[in-house]
Order: C-alpha cells, then structure tokens, then sequence
C-alpha cells in the first residue's frame, strides 16, 4: 500500500476554539383560537414562558437559535420577529378568542422561515435546517391544503423540520427546540429497526452506551433522512456567486455472503448526517472478523462519533485547516472513549469490539478526513478528475489493519484533506477497497457510473436502488465481507 506521506498528520488534539455558533431558524405557529380558551392556552403560555427563562439562563445553548412567534386565532399575527433583540426573551401572555387561521397562519410562518433561510444564505452563514412547529389540534391541519402539501414536501425533501404537536405536547417540543437544535432523535423507548436503511429510504443507528464506568446507560438512536434532489430556495431568489456548498448524501451497510452463510450479523456500520445545512459527514466502521462483539463496536463508534459533532456544532465550527484537525481529532478520541466505556459497563473485553472507523467531512472550504484502519476514500473534483483522499492501511499482510481498540491506536490514526474543490466523495469499508480503489487510485468504472445513478435516482428510490447494486454486483461476486459505503455529493445552490 501506498500512502502520500504529504497527506498524513496525525489528527488527535483534544481542544478547540468556540467561535460563534451556527444559526437556526425557527418559527413557532401557534393557534390561538376560541377552541384553545381555558386550560389549553394557558398550558401553551406556561411552556413559551419557561422557554423563555431557559433561553435567559442557558444562552450557550440557546445562542444561535433565532425564534419567532406567529398567532392565528381570529387573526394571523407576527408575535415575535426575527429582527427582535435577541436578549429581549419575554413573552406576552397569549389569549384565546376567533376562528383558528391555520392555512393563512402557516402561510405567514413559511414566508418568514424562507426570508430568514435567504439572508442566511446571502451572508454565506452557517445554519442548522430550519423549523416550523405548529402548536394546535393536530386534527384542525388540512393535510390537502396545498399550503401544508408544500411545506411537508420541503420537509419530506430533508429542507427543514415541520413538526405539529397539540398543546399537551407544547412543553415537549418547545424544550427539543433548545436541546437538539441539529436533528431528530428518535425515542429510545420506542420500537425502532434495526441500524442500517428503512423501508422509506431513512437510517437508523441505535447503540446503547455508558459514558463513564458504573454511570447508567443511555441509548443513543439517531434517524437521519435521506437527502433531496433540490435545496429549498425561493423560486425567483437569483444564485449568490459565494454560496456555501450544499450535499446530498446516503448510506448503507449490507451483510456479506460469508457472515449471512454462517448466520453472522453485519460488522460494518455506515452513517451520513448533516449537522448543518452546509456540511456533511460520513462515517464508515468496520468490525474485526475476530472479535466476538465487533458489530457492537462499529455500532458504538459510529454513534459516538455523531453525537459528538453534532453537540460540538452546537457552540462551534471549523473554519480552516487546524480547526479541521482538531475537530476530527477529538471525534475519534471521542469514539474510543466510548468503546473503553462499553468495555467497562459489560462483560466484553476492549478487544471483542475491535473496529476500524473513517470520518469523512465536507463543507463549503473542502474535504477532510480522519481515520485509522483499512476503509477508504476518493472524491471527484468538480474539474472531473479523481483523487484518493484517505488510502486504505493494511499490516504486515493484505488482510492484517489497525483497530481503534488498540493500545498503539494513535500512532495509526492519520489525517488527510482534499486540495481541489469537490463534487462528489465515496467512503468505503475494506470489502469495496479492491472496487473502488486500484493500486490506490480511484477508479472511474466504479466511481462515476455509480455517482451519475446515485444523483439521478429518486431519493425514496435510491437507498433501495444502492442496496440492490451492491448485492447483485458487488457481493458474492466480487467479496465474501461485508460492504458499506457512503457518497457525498455537491447540490445545486
């Protein structure tokens, strides 16, 4: 194996910067109407008020997030505006009274939800997907409207949140709005699949994890959507010439020939999210055939490794090369963390979930990527050239890598970026190394015919279309293992 000497640096700095965080939009619709009068608007009023107070008192979590407030009860009115002083966090007490507006409310909602989503754009500023959250009787929506069909086609499409809760639900979502500004967590305490693609094209990762030795678990479930063809714009907005990238993105991890003939669960574990509109990440793990529990190690790497960048762009980004380094550096510090947690909370030696783990990031100042073990990468720059950003690292023999369990684990954890703007990436586990990379070059018979399919299928289609492709093509014919792999690919602005 060859490895660009020039592209590896080690990446496991364990500070970072905080400069300001990444906005979010969220337009709160609430109906007011003369239905709502007694206990229910005053439930309403008691948890916009305790939003209130948390957003005065926990600013580092609330800083970021710009909230307004639109009524629709006998009229529609803009409560709170966008431009309002951000410290100005009082409420007025909401009353009771008309006929609830809600076609003509959401209307409001969604225009002032576009304009704040465009000045973000224009001013080049990194942003969270925006959300609209409707606080009424879910059974008062007119789910035919054609107001309510385009605003839930843009959230089908993965543009923005739309959520509709009844007022017993109030105090709930509004305490999500502050607490998980970047995604959807699925409940834990709910029936969930299993990880890996849905029946509607969506992902699932789900792990439990002890943070600390002898602190009580927690699960981690996270649900990522899959991504649109089109961004959500205004359909006069003219393109602005320094645009952030946009990405789309999918995943999927497929159990080999060999494990499924000897009845053995998956050891890869894939994952794209994006934890702002602009960015995007892969994530690729690769269990120890060996080792007893690695499908749990994978698992466990690659949840660990979203929550952390998702609670680290909370408060920060980076913003050049070293703030790169330093936040890849500490997800895989972060990731091996958690694999010694779970070693200690159980009865599973450090060793049984053994895994290699690839973290791949993208974002409108270029590529980036960190990892140790023997997945790998490429990227098409948008000059239509391939480039390998992350080669595959292999021991002694071809079938020998390094694992995150690993004592020496730091010595084999490399960085790389990309020097060439990007349009497309590809992380892939070792069962696709020999497909997608030859002698360590990309390979443009696997890469671009796959790329074009990818970015021209329906997006409900395309998770259903990768899996069929790599088990009619790729598996059984071409490797035994197990096969995952995760694309990137730059949107239209």
């Amino acid at each position: 194996m060859v490895r660009d000497s020039s592209t590896r640096e080690h990446a496991t700095g364990d500070t970072f910067a905080c400069p300001d965080p990444p906005a979010r939009a969220v337009v709160l619709l609430v109906d007011n109407s003369a239905s709502m009068a007694g206990g229910p608007i005053e439930e309403v009023n008691a948890s916009l008020a305790r939003l209130a107070r948390r957003a005065a008192e926990d600013r580092p979590t609330a800083s970021g997030i710009e909230v307004a407030l639109v009524t629709c009860g006998g009229s529609v009115c803009i409560v709170r505006d966008f431009e309002q002083d951000a410290t100005d966090t009082a409420v007025p007490d909401l009353t009771a009274a008309g006929t609830a507006l809600i076609e003509a409310g959401l209307s409001t909602a969604y225009d002032l939800l576009l304009a704040r989503r465009q000045m973000y754009r224009h001013d080049a500023r990194a942003c969270y997907r925006p959300t609209l959250a409707v606080i009424t009787d879910p059974n008062s929506l007119d789910e035919a409207s054609p107001t309510v069909a385009r605003i839930s086609d843009a959230a089908d499409r993965g543009r923005l949140v739309f959520t509709v809760v009844g007022w017993d639900g109030a105090n709930a979502l509004l305490d999500a709005v502050l607490d998980w500004p970047c995604r959807r967590l699925v409940d834990p305490a709910q029936p969930l699949p299993g990880s890996g693609p849905t029946e509607a094209g969506n992902s699932v990762v789900r792990v439990r994890i002890a943070p600390e030795p002898g602190e009580a678990e927690r699960a981690i479930a996270v649900y990522v959507a899959p991504e649109p063809e089109t961004p959500l714009r205004e359909e006069d907005a003219a393109p602005e010439p320094a645009a952030p990238a946009y990405w789309g993105s999918i995943a999927v991890s497929l159990t080999g020939s060999g494990h499924r003939d000897s009845a053995k669960p998956c050891q890869d574990t894939s994952l794209a999210f994006h934890p702002t509109d602009d960015t995007a990440f892969l994530v690729v793990s690769d269990g120890a055939g060996s080792a007893a529990n690695s499908h749990y190690g994978s698992q466990t790497a690659v949840a660990a490794v979203c929550a952390h960048i998702e609670e680290i762009y909370r408060f920060w980004s980076p913003a050049d090369l070293d703030g790169w380094k330093s936040l890849l550096g500490t997800t895989l510090t972060a990731a091996r963390q958690s694999l010694l947690s779970i070693a200690a909370a159980s009865t599973s030696e450090l060793h049984d979930l053994a895994c290699t783990l690839l973290v791949i990031g993208a974002d409108a100042t270029g590529i980036y990527a960190a990892g140790i073990g023997d997945c790998g990468a490429l990227y098409g720059g948008t000059d239509g050239r391939l480039h390998t950003l992350y080669a595959p690292e292999n021991g002694e023999h071809i079938n020998e890598t390094y694992f995150m369990t690993q004592r020496a684990w730091v010595r084999h954890a490399h960085f790389s970026y990309g020097e060439h703007a990007v349009d497309f990436a590809l992380a892939f586990s070792d069962g696709l190394q020999f497909t997608a990379l030859s002698q360590g070059k990309p390979f443009r018979g696997f890469a671009l015919p796959l790329m074009e399919q990818l970015r021209s299928i329906d997006p409900v289609r395309r998770t259903p279309a990768l899996c069929a492709y790599l088990q009619e093509q790729i598996i059984g014919s071409r490797t035994d293992d197990d096969v995952s792999i995760a694309a990137l690919w730059r949107e239209g602005d």
